[in-house]
């Protein structure tokens, strides 16, 4: 199966994606096959093939995407396995995870997403996006500087060596003399 703006008489459906908005494949929808769309694309359902959006591809959370992607952007909520191209940002959300190959421009990864794949990264690196990039050694001292600070506000002495003040201890006999 193959659906590229098809209309349901069969008619190939004018060119109008600028305004048209975004594609849905809802959640009680399954494809095999693949699925091209010059927009945004929104997947609910259940998708195994292929994708080619020129959009963004948008997968909600419970939506499960096994599939060779191909899109502008991909923000990932539900689940993703497969070869994914990604020629802008690839975000996977909290509740997201992806699985495979992935080549993009750009990479998010929120904290409780999962990932396990290989990552190819292309196009704007942080030297040419106007960013500082940092030497290894400046790493290492910020690194070391981190860990520094994190020990002395972490770090306890043990129960037998700690020292017990005066004011840290409530003697009985002290305050029955009072």
């Amino acid at each position: 199966m193959s659906y590229s703006g098809v209309e349901p008489s069969g008619n190939v459906a004018a060119d109008e994606s600028a305004d048209r908005g975004t594609s849905i494949i809802d959640r009680h929808s399954e494809i095999d096959g693949t699925y091209n769309t010059s927009r945004d694309l929104r997947i609910e359902g259940l998708l195994t093939g292929s994708v080619n959006c020129d959009g963004v591809l948008f997968i909600a959370d419970g939506a499960i995407v096994d599939a060779t992607v191909d899109a502008a952007s991909v923000i990932v909520s539900g689940q993703l396995s497969g070869n994914i191209r990604c020629r802008g940002r690839l975000e996977i959300t909290a509740s997201g995870s992806v699985g495979g190959e992935v080549e993009t421009a750009a990479l998010v990864i929120v904290e409780g997403a999962r990932y396990e794949g290989q990552i190819k990264m292309t196009g704007i690196s942080m030297e040419t996006s106007g960013q500082p990039v940092a030497t290894p050694a400046a790493q290492d001292d910020t690194v070391s500087d981190a860990h520094s600070l994190l020990r002395r506000f972490t770090s306890t002495p043990p129960v037998e060596s700690r020292d017990e003040s005066p004011a840290a201890t409530f003697d009985e006999d002290e305050d029955d003399e009072g």
